[in-house]
């Protein structure tokens, strides 16, 4: 490009990234600031310094509350994964009712996460609808308060966000899949693959692009925002048994009032992120996502 073309792109694109700059960079600075102060809701207090990342490095809490996140993140992508996989693959080969299965995937994808968090409370309180039924097919030994027990709430958790994202990932996975040639899966047959066959050598490696791109952004998710659940289903309960890194800093910001702490750990999750976008756009670099 030439320099005078080049200096038209600056004076165009010059009002957008200052824009960008203030309302980005102003608060990631502020940010900065704070998770190197002393701030407990009124004024930062001097000198600034590396406290609150000693504090984190020796709380327990926060150690717990990421391991948590992990869990729930590492459970949750791959069973999605596999699920709305298998799913997405049916739904491309006109399976008997494919329309109406579609409209049933899509249903929770519309739906906001609080609303899933309340049918979800709902349905596992002790007189909600899964003790209802398992006292009707004869299991009712197994009928608990579910988000009481320590056992069973972190599970609990989990098919519930399993719900919500395996509709969001059936319906990506399957959009994805309408601009795959048929052909393939017509060479496939004649060679007689099985319907399993199909799946692992033809489906996933045409999903393969998309796949990665939907486990960045659950991963962002959960390590970002599985904060909804929490607050709608638990409140971090039992004890400290749902209490994830979000959830752990609303905590301090809110209730604690040490925003010290909560920006630091802020920032933190915050360059985490951006190195696993970094990741996710090497290992996509060359690849054409359609």
């Amino acid at each position: 490009m030439e320099k005078a073309g080049v200096r038209n792109v600056i004076f165009f694109l010059f009002p957008s990234l200052v824009l960008l700059a203030f309302v980005f960079g102003v608060p990631l600075l502020n940010l900065i600031y704070y998770s190197l102060a002393t701030w407990e809701g009124i004024n930062p207090t001097l000198p600034l310094g590396p406290h609150n990342y000693i504090a984190l490095a020796k709380d327990l809490q926060a150690l717990e509350s990421l391991i948590r996140t992990l869990i729930i993140g590492g459970v949750t992508i791959p069973v999605t994964v596999i699920i709305s996989v298998v799913v997405a693959h049916f739904l491309y080969e006109r399976v008997f009712g494919w329309q109406f299965y579609l409209v049933v995937f899509f249903i929770p994808v519309i739906l906001p996460v609080v609303v899933i968090g309340v049918i979800f409370t709902r349905f596992y309180m002790p007189n909600g609808l899964l003790n209802h039924i398992l006292r009707f097919i004869g299991f009712g030994r197994f009928a608990t308060a579910w988000l009481s027990n320590l056992k069973t709430v972190l599970p609990s958790i989990i098919i519930a966000a399993i719900w919500w994202e395996v509709a969001f990932a059936t319906i990506l996975f399957y959009s994805r899949m309408m601009n795959v040639n048929p052909s393939l899966y017509e060479a496939a047959r004649i060679d007689g693959a099985t319907e399993g066959q199909l799946v692992y050598h033809v489906t996933l490696p045409q999903l393969r692009g998309v796949i990665q791109l939907y486990v960045v952004l659950a991963t962002i998710y959960y390590l970002n925002q599985s904060f909804t659940y929490i607050f709608v289903m638990t409140h971090g309960g039992p004890g400290w048994a749902t209490c994830t890194i979000d959830f752990f800093i609303y905590l301090n910001a809110f209730k604690y009032v040490r925003l010290g702490i909560a920006s630091a750990l802020s920032l933190l999750v915050s360059v985490v992120l951006v190195f696993i976008v970094h990741i996710y756009l090497s290992m996509s670099k060359g690849e054409e996502i359609q």
